[in-house]
């Protein structure tokens, strides 16, 4: 075994107390609430993130045929894609463990909530000099 001299057994293959140590670390991380409080809600935006994706996913179609009919996309669709992508991205950091902040939280519904900014769109997507496109 590769432990410090501090953490190796006794000639009776007692653990000694730095062993003890870590493992009363190890039960106290795993009888933690808040632990298993955030593997509860990670599972739920798990769900979450997927059936949102899913609704991404439909309104990318529907707007790819939105802007095939009339030639440009829906400004509302694209507000309500923006919305979506900002849903997915903060769920997507928390199931990352990179925020603690939970999705939804009363804080977050201002940020998420439309404003008359995101429903606008590119104003190229609507001109017909098609020079300005891409």
């Amino acid at each position: 075994m590769s432990y410090s001299d501090s953490s190796r057994n006794d000639n009776q293959g007692n653990a000694t107390p730095q062993r003890s140590s870590n493992m009363d670390d190890m039960k106290e991380n795993l009888l933690k609430g808040s632990t298993w409080r955030r593997f509860l809600y990670m599972v739920l935006f798990l769900v979450v993130f997927v059936v949102v994706a899913f609704a991404g996913f439909v309104l990318l179609v529907f707007q790819f045929f939105t802007t095939l009919i009339t030639g440009h996309p829906n400004p509302n669709l694209s507000g309500l894609g923006k919305n979506i992508s900002r849903l997915l991205h903060q769920v997507a950091e928390y199931l990352l463990y990179c925020t603690e902040e939970i999705p939804f939280s009363i804080a977050n519904a201002q940020n998420v909530a439309p404003t008359a900014d995101s429903a606008k769109t590119d104003s190229s997507y609507g001109s017909d000099d098609s020079s300005s496109r891409y």
